[in-house]
This record gives C-alpha cells, structure tokens and sequence, in this order.
C-alpha cells in the first residue's frame, strides 16, 4: 500500500493547455470523433433495421429490379412498405444516377461528404469504390471527412464541397458559395448538383434514421449500393448497364 508520504510527494499531471490558434482545430476533431463514436456504439447495439424488409413481385418491384441490373436491396426492401413511395424514389434515382450530365467524380463528391456529414457509414462504404473508379486518390477521399485537409482537391471540387456542405448543414447557400460554382458549371449542372445533393440528403437520412443496411454484408450477394443499385466486385453496376 502507498504510504500517505509517497502519495503527497507523486507529482501531479496538469494537462498540457491547447494553443489557443489550435483550440479550433482540437474541438473540430473532437466532435468528428464523437460523432463517429455515436453511429459505431448504434452499429454495435443494433445491427437490424428498424422495419422488416418487403420482398414481392409487384410492378413496382420488377421496374426497380430493372433499373438495380436484377436484384432488389435492402433499401428497396425497406421502401416497398410503400409501393408508390418506392416506384417515384426508383425514378428520382434514375434520373439523378443516368441521365444527369455531372462528371462522376463531382457526383460521387456530393454523395461522399453528405453520407459523411449526415453519418450514414452504409452511403459511405457503397461509394468509396465508385469515386475510386472515378479517380479519386486516397488524400482527396480523405478530404472529404469532417476537418480534412482539403488541399488535395481541384478548385471545381472544393467549390461543390462548399455547396454541398451549406446544403446538408444550413440549408441556405450564402451568394459568395453559389458564385463560386459560375465558372464551374452551367444552370443545368447547377440544377443538378443541387438536386443530386438533395436527393443524396433524402437517401442517407431514410438509411439513418431506419438503420438500413445496418451490419449488412458487403461482396457478392450481398454488395449493395446506399440508393439500393448493386455494387459488384467492388465496382457499381450502374442502373441500366
């Protein structure tokens, strides 16, 4: 046992002050962390979704599979509750993933850092591998997570990153955000952007809030894309292809 002596004598840790110019920094990747702390504990105490998944073969169900190359998700599974709500979200996600005219890098942009903001690691873990297929390095997926170095991306994506962060965080898009995108894009890519974050905001929140695809399996069968459109071999089997 420690003598009363030897316990006065220990010396006291006084923890080491943060510099005030990094105080910002500290704090910014301490809420990161308990952010990602959060959605591993719910991982860990649930791996179910909320509902169970549907399964049939309605209309509705046939023109989703067309459009996923044969096989319905857990998404759609959750979705088919509502055949009329999963028949419009099958034709949004068409329109956004085929016939958008946004590069695949700035879509897959978009995708990544409203799953990060919104903390839907099931969006994150189906995309990496299709903005990897779309050029994306190591670095600049890394800067597409709260308080990473954003250095790595071309100015065209640092401005969608900026659109895309005041989109999913405020709502509203301050003038100085929006003019940035002008020398990027013309009104069409502009609209869809904007719908496409959008419409990435409506996918990562339902996957959230539903817990779908929570402790799913990834490869084979089991590989799925976020929006619901099967991923195989790592690579995204794109919707009509």
């Amino acid at each position: 046992m420690t003598s009363p002596t030897a316990a006065a004598a220990a010396p006291v840790r006084v923890p080491t002050p943060v510099p005030r110019r990094h105080r910002h920094q500290y704090h910014r990747h301490y809420r990161h962390y308990r952010h990602y702390r959060h959605h591993q504990h719910r991982r860990e105490r649930n791996t179910m979704a909320r509902l169970d998944h549907v399964r049939h073969d309605s209309e509705v169900a046939e023109r989703i599979r067309r459009r996923r190359g044969g096989r319905l998700t857990p998404l759609d599974g959750m979705l088919l509750h509502s055949p009329p709500v999963a028949d419009g979200w099958n034709s949004l996600l068409a329109a956004v993933r085929e016939h958008s005219s946004l590069p695949a890098d700035i879509r897959e942009l978009a995708i990544l850092r409203v799953a990060a903001l919104n903390g839907a690691p099931y969006e994150w873990r189906a995309h990496e591998p299709v903005a990897r297929a779309a050029g994306f390095t190591d670095a600049q997926l890394a800067a597409l997570h709260e308080g990473g170095d954003v250095s790595p991306l071309s100015p065209r994506q640092r401005a969608v990153l900026d659109y895309t962060d005041a989109m999913t965080r405020q709502v509203t898009v301050p003038e100085a955000v929006f003019d940035a995108l002008r020398p990027h894009f013309d009104d069409r890519g502009i609209v869809e952007l904007t719908a496409t974050v959008g419409t990435y905001n409506l996918v990562s929140r339902f996957l959230v809030a539903l817990e779908v695809g929570e402790g799913a399996p990834h490869g084979g069968d089991g590989s799925q894309s976020g929006d619901g459109t099967a991923v195989c071999g790592g690579v995204r089997k794109e919707p009509g292809a």
